[in-house]
């Protein structure tokens, strides 16, 4: 190892890396210098990713567990104590697509499997690793958002649940960075399994584009849990093919109109002063000028 690498000397934790891009954020963080608990449901995945890592001179071990179950979560934590002696990062990746279509078929089960998943399954394993960071004083969490969290027809649920991930991560950052634990996350692309399960459900991908390979979101992932980017804390950084962006949070939208509250009022509000502030539905793209926040 190299004290060039970026991540030399520290020990990551990666959900739902026995494939497809967890496995390469796994094999790029550990390429870079990091001792590696490869985290999946599946233990034959888990343990294969592990392997590649050590078969390339790196540190590695596997570790099967769900990741939404509270004691699982913190039994996988305090694996990469007792096998690499600290904590240094986590990357949230496990997730899943579950409920696609249109909401007036929304399946309860399906419904339930994405927050439970997407949401309890990045805040459990958060709150362990940000306890331990906190006590040795600094870490780096990284959660994984989506484009969805806009609003993307056929995505409701999938889109929400990451919505959830998004809010966690600005207000934990909030919490967080004052004691040293910076809290971010990658919104990203590549034609992954997830993608071709998909499509193999819908008969079509609606998502197609050319997208940003697999190593070319790893090399956000390692840049979030890098010394390179203690300068950010809270931000949703998106991936495309070529280009890189800033995800922006939810703001108020100025102008603030003075009214006298009732439905007369409010109506005529929004004919007039308000008309041009309404939003657009779904994904878009918007130039951000900084104000001071108003509280």
């Amino acid at each position: 190892m190299s004290e060039q690498q970026l991540l030399h000397g520290r020990r990551i934790v990666v959900t739902g890396a026995g494939a497809g891009l967890g496995a390469t954020y796994a094999r790029t963080i550990a390429a870079e210098g990091a001792a590696v608990v490869v985290n999946d449901l599946n233990p034959d995945a888990a343990e294969r990713v592990a392997a590649q890592i050590r078969d390339l001179g790196g540190q590695a071990v596997a570790v099967a567990a769900d990741v939404a179950d509270w004691e699982a979560s913190a039994q996988l934590i305090d694996t990469c104590f007792e096998q690499f002696g600290s904590i240094d990062g986590l990357v949230n990746n496990a997730g899943i697509i579950g409920q696609v279509g249109s909401m007036l078929d929304t399946d309860a089960a399906k419904a339930e499997a994405a927050f439970r998943v997407n949401v309890q399954g990045t805040i459990a394993p958060s709150v362990h690793a940000a306890r331990a960071m906190v006590t040795r004083g600094g870490g780096a969490i990284v959660n994984v958002s989506s484009g969805n969290q806009c609003g993307h027809l056929g995505f409701a649920t999938y889109g929400a649940s990451k919505g959830a991930v998004s809010s966690l991560t600005y207000a934990w950052a909030a919490e967080l960075g004052p004691k040293g634990v910076r809290v971010n996350a990658i919104s990203p692309n590549a034609h992954t399994k997830m993608i071709d399960d998909l499509t193999a459900q819908l008969g079509e991908n609606p998502e197609e584009r050319d997208y940003p390979s697999e190593s070319d979101n790893a090399a956000v992932v390692v840049f979030l849990l890098s010394d390179r980017s203690a300068h950010l804390n809270g931000q949703v950084i998106r991936v495309d093919k070529n280009l890189v962006s800033v995800t922006s949070h939810p703001v108020v939208v100025e102008p603030r109109v003075s009214i006298d509250y009732s439905p007369v009022n409010v109506a005529a509000v929004f004919d007039a002063e308000l008309r041009d502030s309404l939003q657009p539905v779904g994904i878009s793209i918007a130039a951000v000028k900084h104000v001071e926040p108003l509280y």
